[in-house]
């Protein structure tokens, strides 16, 4: 009766241990420095112009422009497009949406863009940090012109995003000033892309040797986990000593 508690006892340890040492590797494997950085990749923003999509948190701004950028037919890919001129003169509306690159590293970003209600009235750019609608010229794009979309179709167009770097998409109407809608949604072929709203931490991943480093989370929980195995290992040596005595 006794040595069948013990051994019961003894197996029920045993599970208990390998269970933790379980959950704690898995965790420390998933474990990051500064916490989850949701990535805003592969999700549709349905929008309208001069309104905030409810499908993003991130900064926005809309307001009108006197210029547009001429539409040359030709979609930008990575890294980065000329700017398109001449610029075209009249009364357009335009929204702003602020996001980051906060990967560690340069990512071609994809704007997947799909005109919807507003047909031919509406064109896709994109800006590193913020756009100045007022330094738009006849022959210049503005400061930190990367791309836009080339027409006025639903279809996607590419540009290279900096490491841990602000960007703007920018959608405006083509011929006048409209509260149209479209949708566009973001991804990127670059593995392990992370994008995120404006002023988001960006994630850092230290090497040594091309091999990462765990960060102080991963080594607290994998010392965590040595305590546990070592004190796990303690209880079944004692309990055994105990059942030899036992039977002894």
């Amino acid at each position: 009766m006794v040595n069948n508690l013990i051994i019961t006892k003894f197996k029920t340890m045993k599970k208990l241990i390998y269970s933790l040492v379980f959950v704690i590797a898995t965790v420390s494997a998933n474990a990051g420095g500064g916490g989850t950085i949701s990535s805003l990749l592969e999700k549709t923003i349905n929008a309208t112009l001069r309104t905030k999509s409810p499908d993003v948190t991130c900064d926005y701004q809309s307001g009108s422009q006197t210029i547009r950028l001429f539409r040359n037919g030709v979609a930008a890919t990575c890294p980065t497009k000329a700017c398109p001129t001449p610029g075209l003169a009249g009364t357009f509306n335009y929204d702003e949406y602020h996001f980051k690159n906060t990967s560690s590293f340069p990512i071609c970003l994809t704007v997947n863009f799909t005109t919807g209600a507003c047909g031919t009235n509406v064109h896709s750019m994109v800006y590193l940090g913020d756009f100045n609608p007022a330094l738009l010229t006849n022959t210049d794009c503005g400061p930190g012109f990367l791309g836009d979309i080339g027409s006025s179709t639903t279809q996607p167009y590419s540009v290279e995003i900096p490491a841990c770097t602000d960007f703007s998409i920018v959608n405006n109407n083509t011929a006048s000033a409209s509260t149209c809608s479209y949708s566009f949604r973001l991804t990127s072929a670059t593995a392990n892309a992370q994008v995120a709203c404006a002023g988001t931490e960006c994630i850092k991943t230290l090497t040594l040797g091309g091999s990462p480093v765990p960060t102080m989370t991963q080594w607290g929980l994998f010392l965590f986990g040595l305590i546990v195995l070592t004190l796990g290992v303690v209880a079944v040596f004692n309990m055994s000593r105990r059942s030899n005595s036992v039977k002894s």
